[in-house]
């Protein structure tokens, strides 16, 4: 398995042709299109939106994963929080109550919280990623 995955960023990621800065863009993106509230549409849209933008689809549609399913209540939490500061409203929503009928008071702050996550997630991704990427990788 372990040798799978080396095979895997091996091939996509150190020894492909497109650049650090396509590299890092793809990574960043696919952090960004993981975070939205696209529920089930996340690859769909990575892929047709990857290509479109000339990204790398494969690295894309991976960094798509950071809303795994034991993140996800405490990734809808953390953008319902930040949606209600930007908003300036009350946060109402405790993890102790945290159901249905109760997020769905919630879900313009979760819009435009988790909008606002997932930018500074993805800019964050970039930041990290396109340095490494230089230090690592032979430019070609």
């Amino acid at each position: 398995m372990l040798n799978k995955i080396k095979k895997f960023f091996d091939k996509y990621l150190l020894h492909t042709d497109e650049s650090n800065l396509c590299l890092a863009l793809s990574m960043s993106f696919g952090v960004f299109m993981g975070i939205i509230p696209a529920w089930g549409f996340q690859m769909i849209l990575t892929a047709f939106l990857a290509h479109f933008l000339k990204l790398n689809k494969i690295i894309a549609l991976l960094f798509t994963n950071v809303s795994f399913y034991p993140i996800i209540p405490f990734l809808v939490y953390f953008c319902i929080y930040i949606g209600s500061a930007i908003m300036g409203t009350e946060f109402t929503l405790t993890l102790a109550d945290a159901t249905i009928d109760k997020a769905k008071e919630c879900v313009m702050q979760y819009l435009i919280g988790s909008l606002i996550v997932a930018s500074v997630a993805s800019l964050i991704t970039f930041v990290v990623a396109y340095p490494l990427l230089q230090a690592f990788r032979k430019t070609r």
